[in-house]
C-alpha cells in the first residue's frame, strides 16, 4: 500500500478517505456483515482514516457482478476514497487469481489502495 502523495510508502497515510467493503455470502443463513464491520470500523480509528462509504453485498464472491462491488469500483474510478478496506481477501472476491488481481489492479490505476483490514 502507498500513501497517495507518497509513492514510496507502504501504508496509507492517516487521515486518508476510507472505503470499507463487505460480503457475506447469504441472507439466508443467519450470516450478516455486523463482525466484520465492527472490526473494520475500529481498525479504521485506530489508522486515524475517516471512513467516507461502506460496500455491502450479501451475495457469493463468485460473482463479479454484485452490485455494491461494482459501485465501489466505480467510485474507485472517480476518486471517492483513497483507500478500501476489506476484511479478507476471500471477502473481497473468490473469483479466482487473475480476476482478483485485475480488481487490484483497477483500484491501483484509480490511486484507491487496497488493504485487508483483519489478520486471521
Amino acid at each position: 500500500m502507498e500513501q497517495k502523495n507518497n509513492r514510496h510508502s507502504d501504508q496509507p497515510a492517516a487521515h486518508s478517505n476510507a472505503a470499507i467493503y463487505l460480503r457475506v455470502s447469504t441472507r439466508d443463513k443467519g450470516q450478516d456483515a455486523d463482525n466484520q464491520r465492527r472490526q473494520l470500523r475500529q481498525f479504521c480509528e485506530t489508522q486515524q482514516f475517516h471512513i467516507v462509504e461502506e460496500y455491502e453485498d450479501h451475495e457469493s464472491g463468485s460473482k463479479g457482478d454484485r452490485a455494491a462491488f461494482q459501485r465501489m469500483l466505480r467510485d474507485s474510478m472517480q476518486h471517492r476514497f483513497d483507500v478500501i478496506i476489506f476484511w479478507a481477501l476471500d471477502r473481497f472476491t473468490r473469483e479466482g487469481t487473475l480476476a482478483t488481481l485485475q480488481y487490484l489492479q483497477t483500484l491501483e490505476r484509480s490511486l484507491a489502495k487496497f488493504h485487508r483490514g483483519m489478520d486471521r
